[in-house]
């Protein structure tokens, strides 16, 4: 079917004309239990659902389609094979704070986003081996231990921290610590409510994080982290590449070291190997965070929206039609 109508400026005939060949197919392919059918415009984004008058309002009306919506999915037409649709009545229902009604399901796609690992065969835990089209590549040895991660997190998401709940060790963490950054709870709070929450499960070591270390040494893998540089005692200078292995600074002398004094059982003054900066700078990468928008396959036709639907027709409408 010829969807080119879908990118012509709206108010044009091939637009109106587009618009009314969708209502069209959608009442020959699509069952309306109560007569209403999800609206794909700019502002409703398939959130919600009219009236297939008002629909058609929404469209030749100056809001116009959704450019994402190439397959029309909820609308009768079958999608292509392996093709998901980057809308947000796709996404598994979610809460305030990120629970989801297919924890399962939800855990295995936030796995495959986080790890890149789209491609990878699912069935075999042990199994080292990418599907490229009808070819079977051998993952690089660099590339071995995040497959080995990947797989280990996902056989976790798979088992349920007890009978009669759907959440695994894997959805339950990542639920309480998202609660815990939305909630703005402290560390010592956060470790004595997981503390209290393992006295309520049944007895099986190591079955949930017990505190705060824990926790975010569970989740390690799948954030994206961060560079700590020591920086000097009055911002002068930061203790990174080539001064990285300075004591002091070079500018106002300052040492980098805190001056802390440690005690012995008797109260008497000790050395102590471990030193600790006055301050430290921590670096957020960019790259990094960049290629996870890319990877998740919920945010990259935003990512890639510009490049792929922005409406070209030579009229400046926002700032992305100026060439500067």
């Amino acid at each position: 079917m010829d969807k080119s109508w879908m990118t012509k400026p709206r108010g044009t005939n091939e637009s109106r004309d587009g618009c009314r060949l969708f209502v069209d197919f959608t009442v020959r392919n699509y069952t309306l239990p109560d007569g209403k059918i999800y609206c794909p415009c700019k502002v409703c984004r398939l959130n919600r659902r009219y009236p297939l008058g008002v629909v058609l309002s929404h469209l030749t009306g100056g809001k116009g389609i959704l450019l994402t919506y190439k397959d029309w999915m909820f609308h009768g037409e079958k999608p292509l094979r392996g093709h998901v649709e980057p809308s947000p009545s796709n996404r598994p229902a979610t809460d305030a704070v990120g629970g989801s009604s297919d924890q399962s399901g939800n855990m295995h796609a936030m796995l495959r986003d986080v790890f890149g690992m789209h491609d990878i065969r699912e069935d075999n835990c042990e199994s080292q081996v990418v599907v490229q089209g009808d070819e079977e590549i051998v993952v690089e040895e660099a590339d071995e231990v995040d497959v080995r991660k990947y797989h280990k997190l996902l056989k976790e998401a798979k088992t349920l921290l007890y009978d009669r709940t759907k959440h695994s060790k894997l959805s339950a963490t990542i639920h309480m610590y998202n609660l815990k950054c939305v909630g703005g709870i402290s560390k010592k709070i956060f470790s004595s409510l997981l503390e209290f929450i393992n006295q309520l499960l049944p007895a099986d070591d190591g079955a949930f994080p017990v505190n705060t270390y824990e926790a975010k040494k569970y989740l390690r893998d799948m954030r994206l982290g961060y560079e700590k540089i020591p920086a000097s005692r009055n911002d002068c200078m930061l203790f990174w590449k080539g001064n990285k292995e300075l004591d002091s600074c070079t500018v106002c002398e300052k040492s980098k070291w805190k001056d802390e004094i440690h005690l012995d059982e008797d109260g008497q003054p000790i050395s102590s190997s471990k030193k600790h900066p006055v301050k430290v700078l921590r670096w957020f990468p960019l790259i990094p965070r960049l290629q996870r928008l890319f990877m998740s396959q919920y945010t990259l036709p935003h990512m890639k929206w510009h490049a792929d639907n922005h409406t070209k027709e030579g009229i400046l409408r926002h700032p992305a039609d100026n060439e500067a």
